[in-house]
This record gives structure tokens, C-alpha cells and sequence, in this order.
């Protein structure tokens, strides 16, 4: 199978993204666009055409460790791209290829899915029944294939414990927002354990 290096659409964008892009893996997309083939590697570069924030091998393989578990809890998820194969010499995962990001859809102005809050919403219900706390979510790491919302990059999950449920709010609260107006308060009312926000600001003040 042939490869081609993956570069983010926003890379070398002039408009303010207000985001990182690509900051720690080497992407790979196959010649007919079917795969996404993600290498852990110190050395290598990543999508926004820079060195990986991780610069050990051995930090390198823990987030490969760790995206390799929370992809096989997920293996029976359909909201998380086909896993393809993995070498764990190369630390590569390669994976079904789900195209371009919601972050970048937004950039560029496309429309979303009209169900596009419940879809997120069973996408969350379905972590918190696997114990996860996704710790990247938002829309980076969300794509639209067929009008289905997708969810990928797991290697900075955790598992989701009391400790953790502050973090994933504020987490949510940060990237989810921009999405749609009505995301923050259906994630609010479905998952009862999310911290008010007057504590969350006095907790972290």
C-alpha cells in the first residue's frame, strides 16, 4: 500500500484558529484515501509540519500503549474508526480513514449534521459506559463521514474516575462550544455527575 504524508488543511492558515493542530503524531493517508496510518515517532513530524511535543521514545510509547487499549474497549464501537492493524515495532495504528475534521469544517464554514448535538451525545454516553474520559475531545478529533459524527486520536485518554469528572467538564466546556449553542446544556443534562460551574471556578481559581 502506498502512503502519502498528511499535512492539516489549517497548518499554514492566516486566519486565527485558535487551536493546536497535528501537534504530536505522523499521519499517513493512503493513495485511494481509505487509511489514515498514525506513527508514533519522536523523530518524526507531525501534521502541522513540526517536531512531536513528545520528543522520547519511551513517552512515545506509552500514548501508543495507551491509544492501543482504548481502541479495543471501543472495538465494538461505531462511532470510532475501523481499526485496520497495528505494528508495535513501528508504533503505528492504521485505521479506517474518516476524512477532514469538524474543526476544519467549521473554519470553512460547512454545515454539520441537523442531529449533530444527539450524536455527540451517545458518543459521550458510550464513554462513560467504557469508563473513559476522552481528555482530547472536541472537534480536532471529530470528523463527519456520511453524516455520521466519528471520533478518533484516544491516547491521552483515562479511565474516567471521580478525580477525573472536573477535568472532563472543563474540557468539554472549552472545545465543545464550538459546535453548536445547544452542546454544553444537553452534555449537562444527560450526564448528572458534571460538576456545577460556580464550583468548577471556585476549585480553580
Amino acid at each position: 500500500m502506498k502512503w502519502t504524508l498528511y499535512k492539516h488543511p489549517l497548518h499554514n492558515s492566516t486566519e486565527k484558529t485558535d487551536a493546536s493542530i497535528g501537534s504530536l503524531v505522523t499521519v499517513y493517508i493512503s493513495e485511494n484515501k481509505k487509511y489514515v496510518r498514525r506513527v508514533f515517532d519522536a523523530d518524526g513530524i507531525t501534521v502541522s509540519e513540526k517536531k512531536p511535543i513528545v520528543k522520547t521514545i519511551v513517552g512515545m510509547r506509552k500514548l501508543f500503549t495507551n491509544e492501543l487499549h482504548w481502541l479495543s474497549a471501543l472495538k465494538d464501537s461505531n462511532k470510532v474508526p475501523k481499526f485496520i492493524d497495528a505494528d508495535v515495532e513501528e508504533m503505528s495504528i492504521i485505521q479506517e480513514y474518516v476524512g477532514t475534521d469538524v474543526y476544519t469544517l467549521l473554519q470553512n464554514k460547512k454545515e454539520l449534521p441537523s442531529d449533530v448535538v444527539q450524536q455527540i451525545v451517545e458518543i459521550y454516553q458510550e464513554y462513560k459506559q467504557k469508563g473513559l474520559f476522552k481528555n482530547n475531545g472536541g472537534p480536532r478529533n471529530l470528523a463527519i463521514k456520511n453524516n455520521k459524527v466519528i471520533a478518533f486520536d484516544f491516547k491521552w485518554s483515562k479511565t474516567r474516575t471521580i478525580s477525573t469528572i472536573d477535568k472532563e467538564w472543563m474540557s468539554i466546556c472549552h472545545f465543545m462550544k464550538r459546535i453548536h449553542p445547544d452542546l454544553l446544556s444537553e452534555l449537562k443534562q444527560t450526564f448528572d455527575d458534571f460538576p456545577v460551574e460556580q464550583s468548577l471556578l471556585k476549585k480553580y481559581r
